[in-house]
């Protein structure tokens, strides 16, 4: 089995290129050490391995990081090698392969070709990152794209980051938010946008030596250690999601949003595909989801030129536990009664299509937008309701969407989570009991109605708790 993330590095001895013993714990001090297994000397793909490796070798220096080659040559082919490509690095002759083994380096193609794969230790000689691959460049490109990472978050000192809840106050919002979850909130508060990127609505660090900072300054300065290097490089400052708990009093208005390309369009911005996660829901509580029967856009319009708009929508009831996924361009409307937790992208564009009836909190009657909505509108059945395992104590996957993925952990006790496979922030939402998130150097409580953003450089938490639901969500 190979080395798992946090591992300490081996004490191992092997002879070098210039047939002198080198021995690991010696010769590693206190410095970041890259330890890449690879096939054969003088293969196609081992050559463009250590080439690149080579060519990158000031990289590495710059983070602090040495770099040393294994594979089961013998000295003498490894001093042909590393001279006849000038290799800059330190070539190691695992000839009986017990190395390879102490390391759990696997063979391919049924055991015939040594593995290939790459193994960072931090100054600690802990294990922070290792990556197996057959494309040879791809193992540069990642080891350094770990190590800045790392190097960044060393010297900034990411935490788990709490944000101070941004409250909004609604025609149908009720005093949920403030008498379930402690929020500072009003009579009509229906909103809590607990983490949010939008415009005007940017979110700030509750807590530790972060504490006032907003999201955009965080995002400015940590980039991709704090997002990932994926979603840096697809969204760049931009946070791309927007969490919020919501609580519905009264009905909201029948809705729907628009998708990435009519958004960009029409509003310069990102469409609004969203999720909702039920917490509490009293008796008869419903939500709306799409139409009642096959629908056209004839009828629709019939429909809503009458004011019977409300005949023909589907109202589905619903319980703490239920899921949804809304499309852009699903009618859809949250129900009296219902509190839930939300997670969407950053977006903030609505085309409200029927408001009850009823003027706004300013005593005027709020705008539709039936004309711009028509674009939109999908008359198709939705599908919208999320079936998942109810499997406590594991990592249930809940919804996997193009823009955001989301696990539900419904725990008993604690669980050790293994991040380094995602290349993007954490959001835990509590929906459900209270837990304590522990990382490296730091710890954070979370309880029901609230959130907590895990930065992308974090490799492994332990989540403590005796009862706790909470959904977890990044970036696929």
């Amino acid at each position: 089995m190979s080395l798992e993330i946090g591992a300490i590095l081996p004490k191992f001895s092997l002879k070098n290129q210039d047939g002198n013993l080198f021995s690991i714990n010696k010769s590693i001090n206190k410095q970041a050490v890259v330890i890449f297994f690879y096939p054969k000397n003088f293969t196609p793909r081992c050559i463009a391995e250590v080439c690149s490796f080579r060519d990158s070798f000031e990289d590495f220096l710059s983070v602090g990081a040495t770099v040393i080659g294994i594979s089961a040559d013998s000295e003498a082919s490894h001093r042909r090698f590393g001279k006849h490509y000038s290799l800059p690095f330190t070539l190691l002759a695992d000839t009986d392969r017990k190395i390879r083994k102490l390391f759990g380096v696997e063979s391919t193609l049924m055991g015939i070709l040594p593995g290939r794969e790459t193994f960072v230790f931090n100054a600690n000689c802990k294990l922070t990152y290792k990556f197996k691959s057959s494309n040879a460049q791809l193992h540069i490109d990642k080891a350094l794209e770990h190590l800045r990472r790392d190097q960044l978050t060393e010297t900034h000192k990411l935490y788990p980051l709490k944000f101070y809840p941004i409250l909004k106050e609604k025609v149908w919002g009720g005093e949920k938010l403030s008498n379930l979850y402690k929020k500072d909130a009003g009579k009509n508060t229906g909103e809590s946008w607990e983490l949010s990127g939008v415009s005007e609505n940017v979110s700030k660090v509750a807590n530790g030596s972060l504490k006032e900072t907003s999201l955009t300054a965080l995002m400015e300065k940590y980039k991709e250690a704090l997002v990932g290097e994926k979603v840096y490089k697809t969204f760049g400052n931009k946070f791309p999601l927007l969490f919020k708990f919501i609580d519905a009093d009264q009905d909201l208005s029948v809705q729907l949003h628009p998708d990435d390309t009519l958004a960009k369009e029409r509003h310069n911005s990102f469409g609004k595909t969203e999720m909702w996660y039920i917490m509490q829901a009293e008796k008869e509580a419903h939500i709306i989801l799409g139409f009642n029967k096959k629908m056209d856009k004839a009828t629709y319009l019939e429909n809503l030129s009458e004011n019977k708009l409300t005949n023909i929508l589907h109202s589905e009831p619903v319980s703490a536990g239920d899921s949804f996924f809304i499309a852009p361009g699903t009618v859809h409307a949250i129900g009296a009664g219902v509190v839930l937790a939300e997670i969407q992208q950053t977006s903030d564009i609505t085309y409200r299509i029927y408001d009850w009836d009823r003027p706004g909190i300013d005593g005027k009657m709020r705008e539709l937008h039936t004309e711009a909505a028509m674009a939109a509108i999908n008359f198709e059945e939705p599908n919208a309701k999320l079936i998942y395992s109810s499997t406590q104590n594991e990592v249930v996957e809940l919804c996997k969407s193009p823009f955001f993925d989301t696990n539900n952990l419904n725990l008993t006790k604690d669980l050790m989570r293994d991040l380094s496979y995602i290349d993007s922030f954490v959001v835990y939402m509590c929906v459900e009991g209270e837990a304590v998130v522990e990382t490296e150097g730091a710890s954070e409580a979370i309880k029901t109605g609230e959130t907590l953003l895990i930065p992308a450089s974090t490799s492994k938490l332990l989540i403590k708790t005796r009862t706790a639901t909470i959904l977890e969500v990044y970036i696929p």
